[in-house]
């Protein structure tokens, strides 16, 4: 499998709605520290270049923390 960046991001009403989560890996890698460390409580993968197409229209306000 191919590790590259993967972006996860909060949803309206969760602790963390401002920030999104940076981490290397796979994509089952990543997803599996995410669940590790926020349960279900987030809102959505994506890869560092869907991520960055898509950053100006919907996440442009969020800060990003790199695990």
């Amino acid at each position: 499998m191919i590790e590259k960046y993967y972006i996860f991001t909060f949803g309206i009403g969760q602790l963390m709605k401002n920030y999104a989560i940076k981490i290397f890996g796979t994509y089952d890698d990543t997803r599996e520290k995410m669940i590790e460390q926020f349960g279900k409580k987030w809102c959505g993968q994506y890869s560092i270049e869907e991520f960055e197409r898509d950053k100006a229209k919907y996440f442009s306000d969020l800060k990003i923390i790199e695990v």
